[in-house]
Formats: structure tokens, sequence, C-alpha cells
């Protein structure tokens, strides 16, 4: 069995469309992939974001990841 790929989505504010690509990289390829999102700035989880991804039945976005930025060490 292959590791799972680590995605970053990484933008100045971990803003709505970085923790929706989070989240759906999870949703639908969670067995391949762990993917994060996070931002140079703290904003928090975006309202909008959650909105959206409860009307598509997803709400899987890492808390841990909307408070620091992980660091990945290069393989």
């Amino acid at each position: 069995m292959l590791p799972k790929l680590n995605i970053l989505v990484l933008c100045t504010g971990n803003s709505c469309r970085g923790q929706m690509a989070e989240g759906w990289a999870r949703h639908l390829r969670g067995e391949l992939i762990e993917a994060y999102s996070a931002g140079l700035e703290v904003h928090g989880l975006d309202p909008r974001a959650v909105r959206v991804m409860t009307e598509g039945g997803v709400v899987t976005l890492c808390g841990h990841a909307h408070e620091s930025c992980p660091i990945y060490a290069r393989r």
C-alpha cells in the first residue's frame, strides 16, 4: 500500500477557497490524499465555506489546519 499524498493548499488568509479545497480533497479522495489548508495570516473558519460544503453534504475541514501552518519535510 502506497503512503498518502500530502497536499497543502496555502494562501495568504486561508480563505474560503482553500478551506473548500481541503474539504473536497478529504471527502473525494481521503483514502489517497492527506489534505490540509493554511494561511500566512489566521482568519479562522470561513462561514461561507461551511455553508457551501454543508449544502453539498460535506463538512470535513480540519480544525488544526486552521490554527497553524503545517511543515512538510521533503522526502
